[in-house]
């Protein structure tokens, strides 16, 4: 697989995969907590060498701070961020 549609794969999963997430929104939650149901990546390919991407979310039930690692930060209060990419990344909200 080119690096190109790695990093577009790796920029869409959620931290606990798309699956996981369905199973955690249905139950409200891990523990009664937050539930991640998306958490997606536009465009959904970007240049080698990368680019600009526009991360979305859609978090249920939270109280606490959100952030994303790879040097994003913290995201509460927001459920969507421009970032800049310049190899392969994989994002964890």
């Amino acid at each position: 697989m080119n690096p190109r549609r790695w990093l577009i794969l790796l920029l869409i999963l959620c931290a606990c995969g798309d699956e996981g997430a369905r199973r955690i929104a249905d139950a409200g939650g891990p523990g009664g907590g937050p539930a991640i149901s998306a958490f997606t990546a536009t465009p959904a390919q970007l240049p080698a060498g990368g680019g600009a991407t526009h991360l979305d979310w859609t978090v249920a039930g939270s109280t606490a701070t959100l952030g994303i690692d790879q040097g994003v930060g913290d995201v509460t209060g927001m459920t969507s961020i421009d970032v800049a990419v310049t190899s392969t990344t994989t994002f964890t909200l």
